[in-house]
């Protein structure tokens, strides 16, 4: 029931957009949905139901697990998949 509340609460389709973009990524371990939900939760929990490149970026390791993961995708490349992720679900 949570997560449904979850759905509601947050934009997920957007987190979801961001996630699609990241497994574009040569990743040890793509996130799946598991990650994707856990990452969402995350976000509401810190009450950002429209999260900026920033507050992402301080959560990533919720949907990335692996460090070279996490330092593959911080900074600019993250950036540049959020506004990937937009295009694609404006």
């Amino acid at each position: 029931m949570a997560q449904f509340e979850i759905i509601r609460t947050l934009r997920l389709l957007d987190v979801t957009a961001l996630v699609q973009q990241m497994r574009s990524v040569d990743l040890q371990k793509a996130p799946g949905a598991s990650e994707t939900l856990d990452w969402t939760a995350a976000l509401v929990a810190l009450d950002r139901d429209e999260p900026d490149a920033a507050v992402l970026d301080l959560t990533l390791g919720v949907v990335l697990k692996d460090k070279d993961d996490l330092d593959a995708v911080r900074g600019e490349r993250l950036v540049s998949l959020l506004a990937r992720a937009d295009a694609a679900h404006p």
